[in-house]
């Protein structure tokens, strides 16, 4: 009897746990289902609405040496929005430059392979008013800011913004060569919305925003090897009105070389259009002749040439670092004649540079 109860009651244990176990197990898969079934009605997340951009170039080409060089460049980028319409709200914002004043930005400046500076700019308008400012706000500086619409669903068609390059006309005795000047950490801000034209390109309102950034750029400008003459009032050197020139007359006049920094150059005269055996001379219209020369020096005593090939009856520049244009001094000398004819008298010379 005793025996048969305990059997029972092993039973009776083994009868009651098996029915609770199967509703518990139903009960968790019927939890797994929901949440799969949670997970993919999900709506897809806002983050696909987003900004990318890639380097740019600002060539300048040979600098012009009578003005101001200018150039356009683009920044390439495109945005995509999500499944609804979006609206951007963009900012570009550049550093000075690895070159940069360390005052700030204006001028940002370029360098060559000797370290010689070339100033320039970059402006958001075709006027050269508004300079691009650096990061993280523009510093000061009038914010680049431009907006659109993206349809849902679609990656905008690839788009450009217009950066405005500018490279004031070179100081006398610029050196020659290329220049050039690397940008890092150049960055677009901007803002989107799915309802409105978010006010700015940071995060305000309904407005969400994000930073991207812009791979390593630069600026590219070459200097050329090239010199110029500015022959101020020789054109019109005048020994003046005289009664006579038994005594001599003198004048002078200054001729100004602009050359490139470490460039050398010589320069020589011609005997003008009227020379006698070496000697230069004013004609009149009557066909008279009065002897001149011009010297190098103010005791007029060393001649000056058009040997420039390497006489030394010219005047030679060293190619030494210049900030000016060198000027230099023309003596004019009339020497003492007699029984010149009354008249006007004239002569062209022709200023020879090589450089």
């Amino acid at each position: 009897m005793e025996s048969t109860q305990a059997l029972q009651m092993t039973s009776t244990l083994f009868t009651r746990t098996r029915p609770s176990r199967g509703p518990l197990r139903r009960r968790w898969l019927a939890c797994v289902l929901a949440l799969g079934m949670l997970l993919l009605i999900l709506p897809t997340s806002g983050w696909s609405q987003q900004c990318s951009s890639s380097s740019f170039q600002v060539d300048f080409g040979t600098l012009s040496n009578s003005g101001s060089t200018s150039v356009t460049a683009e920044l390439p980028y495109n945005c995509q929005s999500n499944q609804a319409n979006t609206f951007f709200n963009l900012c570009l914002f550049i550093p000075g430059g690895n070159q940069a004043d360390t005052s700030g930005i204006n001028p940002r400046r370029m360098t060559n392979y000797n370290n010689s500076t070339l100033n320039y700019n970059l402006y958001s308008d075709p006027a050269f008013t508004q300079i691009i400012g650096p990061p993280p706000a523009g510093t000061g500086y009038p914010i680049y800011t431009w907006s659109f619409m993206v349809p849902g669903g679609y990656t905008s068609p690839a788009r450009a913004a217009n950066i405005y390059g500018l490279v004031p006309q070179p100081p006398s005795g610029t050196a020659a060569g290329g220049y050039q000047a690397q940008m890092s950490g150049i960055t677009i801000q901007y803002a989107w919305s799915n309802t409105t034209t978010p006010a700015s390109c940071f995060p305000s309102g309904d407005a969400k925003g994000c930073t991207t950034g812009v791979g390593y750029s630069g600026t590219l400008a070459n200097v050329s090897n090239a010199c110029s003459i500015s022959l101020g009032s020789i054109s019109t050197l005048d020994f003046g009105s005289h009664a006579s020139v038994a005594q001599g007359q003198n004048s002078t006049t200054t001729v100004s070389v602009n050359c490139p920094s470490n460039t050398s150059w010589r320069m020589g005269m011609s005997n003008g259009s009227n020379p006698a055996t070496g000697q230069r001379r004013m004609r009149s219209n009557g066909g008279a002749y009065i002897n001149y020369e011009l010297y190098r020096d103010s005791a007029r005593s060393q001649r000056w040439g058009n040997d420039t090939a390497g006489g030394s009856d010219t005047v030679n520049g060293s190619g030494a670092a210049q900030s000016n244009p060198t000027v230099i001094n023309v003596y004019g000398r009339v020497p003492p004649q007699t029984q010149v004819p009354p008249g006007d008298y004239s002569d062209t010379v022709t200023v020879r540079l090589e450089y």
